[in-house]
């Protein structure tokens, strides 16, 4: 049995980095792995179940943000004691060097760093660490291209997709119906949807000034799902610009693949981005989708996805958003499914497998 160390430096929160391990980690037979899963700077107890659920043992850690001492400590004394074949680590920059070296120091021969995205928010601090950090690593994993040359450079890395079980997202005409009454969303009412932390990322004030814009145009409601650093800063703009009672902030939740059938479009207007699970997701639920062009083109798996510049107007996205959706309807939410062939999870979560044991 491999024993395998896998560690999210963002965090156990519910966020596309802790989606992906779910994903994949839930496709390993546990008869061949040990799975351990550091548990650090943000704890949802809902995730850490899940993770118990599929069959890994949760350990938590000091946080690492706020105790980095006690937290270095205690996963290096970790190491010693359990003697890993493998160490996973996820994450968006160099910082991952951290985990890295303690371990290569502690004895664990397998070493994977694994980008999730194509920019961070700390850039001085990753650029400091970027000599270290690509001497610390055995391979390298990224969720797309765009994110792998991004971190590695020219070090050579492997995509592994942000893939998902396709079936678990197919259009559900009677979910669609059974949500849109929970949150009292009549057929004649637009919904548009976003998924994601309320952070300088995802771009909420955005995203509100676009559906503002929209109102103007077409009955709509916007339902919003997450949680985060700034999700008073959008309740406050939600009510300073008058569109509170058009905005549902529906916070953390479990049933996405629900809640995208009751949505009519999604806007993601991120300013910087890896490839989103949830636009594979949406996508999956032939959801149309208006997104900014940072993007990689690498997640267009429909046609009813469309790229826009972050510095058109709210006016020419509201505008794109309603003619992305009108032209969606005239096809439905049916979806090519060999398209998605790189996103199924049962196949990819192969790749994964190989990557632990080659």
């Amino acid at each position: 049995m491999r024993k395998i160390l896998v560690v999210n430096t963002a965090g156990l929160g519910l966020g596309g980095i802790t989606t992906h391990m779910l994903n994949f980690l839930g496709c390993l037979s546990y008869d061949d792995f040990q799975i351990d899963i550091i548990g650090t700077i943000i704890l949802d107890h809902n995730i850490m179940e899940r993770f118990q659920e599929i069959g890994c043992n949760v350990i938590i850690l000091k946080n690492r943000k706020k105790n980095l001492g006690g937290y270095i400590r205690q996963l290096s004394e970790l190491m010693k004691k359990e003697q890993y074949d493998v160490i996973h680590v996820h994450g968006n920059s160099a910082t991952m060097v951290l985990e890295l070296r303690l371990a290569e120091t502690n004895g664990i021969p397998k070493r994977i760093a694994h980008c999730h995205n194509t920019k961070c928010s700390h850039r001085l601090v990753n650029e400091m660490l970027l000599p270290f950090f690509k001497n610390s690593y055995t391979a390298a994993a990224a969720c797309s291209g765009l994110a792998g040359s991004w971190l590695f450079g020219r070090n050579q890395f492997i995509v592994l997709h942000n893939a998902i079980d396709i079936k678990r997202f197919q259009y559900n005409a009677r979910e669609r119906e059974k949500y849109r009454k929970l949150f009292g969303v009549s057929d004649s009412i637009l919904l548009v949807g976003h998924v994601g932390q309320f952070n300088e990322q995802k771009n909420h004030i955005k995203l509100m000034g676009i559906f503002r814009e929209l109102l103007s145009k077409k009955e709509a409601k916007l339902l919003l799902i997450g949680e985060g650093e700034k999700k008073q800063q959008a309740e406050a703009w939600a009510g300073d610009h008058g569109i509170s009672d058009k905005v549902i902030f529906a916070g953390m939740r479990n049933d996405v693949e629900n809640l995208l059938q009751a949505m009519d479009v999604l806007v993601f207007p991120s300013k910087w981005e890896g490839l989103p699970v949830v636009l594979v997701e949406a996508q999956a639920a032939g959801l149309p989708i208006v997104l900014s062009d940072v993007i990689s083109n690498e997640i267009k798996l429909m046609e009813s996805l469309k790229f826009l510049n972050l510095n058109e107007t709210d006016a020419v996205w509201a505008d794109e958003v309603l003619k992305t959706y009108f032209n969606a309807q005239k096809s439905g939410r049916s979806i090519d499914k060999d398209r998605f062939q790189d996103y199924d999870i049962s196949c990819e979560s192969r790749r994964l497998m190989e990557l632990y044991t080659g």
